[in-house]
């Protein structure tokens, strides 16, 4: 009913420009849950990136979810994702000096024959100071069948269209929709 995560990780970013300076961050996560998959739970969010440029991002989201049914598994919920960042220097990746997003979010998962499936969706809007207000999505789909005793096979497809899934996201890349 209680779990609590730290990490860290380096990465470098998924952009030309990022690429040819060689710039990567160094990201510092905590994580807290609260609750199960039972009935409600709440997930508290935080990290810090240090960018090999000099910049730095601060990064927080809070989520809560409620099972809604079995059979399958259909949970509701909502999730606040914010994040600053210290400087907006323009080396490709995408570094609005603040970024809020709130969504609306859907899961469900369970069997189907010899498959584990896994479908998540969000809908909401993202604001970004300086920027623009929009739109923003994203899905998932997962399938897993068990291989054997300690062998999966797993595939899966995603979609988003919030620049706040994407630490290394393109400062210039056009909207699509």
């Amino acid at each position: 009913r209680l779990r609590f995560d730290t990490g860290f990780n380096r990465s470098t970013l998924d952009n030309a420009r990022s690429n040819q300076l060689g710039i990567y961050a160094d990201t510092f996560s905590w994580s807290a849950d609260i609750g199960s998959d039972a009935a409600w739970k709440l997930s508290a969010r935080a990290a810090h990136s240090d960018f090999s440029d000099g910049n730095d991002r601060d990064w927080g989201q809070v989520e809560l979810r409620r099972r809604i049914g079995r059979r399958p598994n259909l949970f509701l919920g909502a999730r606040y994702t914010h994040f600053t960042f210290e400087e907006q220097r323009d080396n490709g990746y995408f570094d609005p000096d603040r970024l809020r997003a709130l969504e609306f979010t859907t899961q469900a998962w369970g069997r189907l024959g010899a498959f584990w499936y896994d479908l998540r969706g969000a809908i909401g809007r993202e604001d970004q100071r300086g920027g623009d207000s929009r739109t923003i999505y994203s899905a998932e789909a997962r399938l897993t069948y068990d291989a054997g005793r300690s062998w999966q096979v797993e595939g899966y497809i995603n979609s988003f269209t919030s620049r706040a899934e994407a630490l290394g996201g393109a400062a210039d890349e056009q909207d699509p929709g």
